[in-house]
């Protein structure tokens, strides 16, 4: 996670104020083959985020005169809608019982965010489209159970998942 430099004169636009932890997640997915090259995909993963504030950064002022936590947790539900790509399949179409696949799977997705640690206490839990692309390698262990190593990437566009929630007022006057 980064947040903007208010600095105008560095290098980098971008800067990360927050030490993150690595957090296990629970993940449950459905896939449906359409044929042996193409399927869908539904997930539900759910995990935390957590960490502490960067000691190299002083803490900041940020909004109604609050300083920002030293910590935050929040919890993130994310529910994902994917189409499934066999790539082997594919480029080299054979026999449908092939053993193993190399897959690509775009979607999108829902995020429920959740801040456990209420730094503003108004704050509510809140959702967010997300983009999702997952890649790897599938084995089928039988006709119904396959094993997948991969990798999973998703995007979330907000400002909220360390639980500083800063609301400002634009020249239009909307919050």
């Amino acid at each position: 996670m980064t947040s903007v430099n208010p600095s105008s004169g560095t290098m980098s636009g971008q800067i990360n104020y927050w030490s993150r932890d690595e957090n296990p997640g629970i993940g449950l997915s459905v896939m449906r083959n359409i044929s042996p090259a193409v399927g869908l995909e539904l997930n539900y993963l759910t995990t935390r985020l957590t960490g502490t504030w960067n000691n190299s950064y002083s803490p900041l002022v940020i909004s109604a005169g609050h300083e920002s936590p030293l910590t935050f947790d929040s919890r993130i539900s994310q529910f994902d809608l994917m189409a499934m790509f066999n790539l082997n399949q594919m480029m080299l179409p054979g026999d449908e019982e092939d053993l193993w696949h190399i897959y690509l799977k775009p979607g999108v997705g829902l995020a429920l965010i959740n801040d456990n640690k209420n730094f503003y206490p108004g704050a509510s839990p809140y959702n967010k489209m997300s983009l999702v692309i997952d890649a790897g390698l599938s084995v089928s262990m039988s006709d119904k159970i396959k094993l997948n190593l991969g990798s999973s990437f998703r995007s979330v566009n907000t400002d909220n998942l360390d639980g500083v929630h800063v609301e400002s007022t634009g020249l239009n006057g909307k919050r």
